[in-house]
């Protein structure tokens, strides 16, 4: 979607995504992995934070 424009998304926040300049973009794409919260939803970046930090232990703990 985004090759076809001289665009180089870099981050994405709620509805809008943005280029290397901070440039916003309102992000209409429906494609690929594409979930209905939009980027970055708080509630979600908290829980994956926490599911990595028990993996991380876990991982430490098999390879000791």
């Amino acid at each position: 979607m985004y090759s076809v424009f001289p665009v180089n998304i870099v981050r994405g926040k709620g509805c809008e995504v943005y280029d290397e300049k901070g440039q916003a973009y309102l992000d209409l794409y429906g494609g690929h992995a594409v979930i209905s919260v939009g980027h970055s939803h708080p509630y979600l970046v908290k829980c994956m934070s926490e599911q990595l930090a028990a993996a991380d232990v876990l991982f430490e703990f098999c390879h000791k």
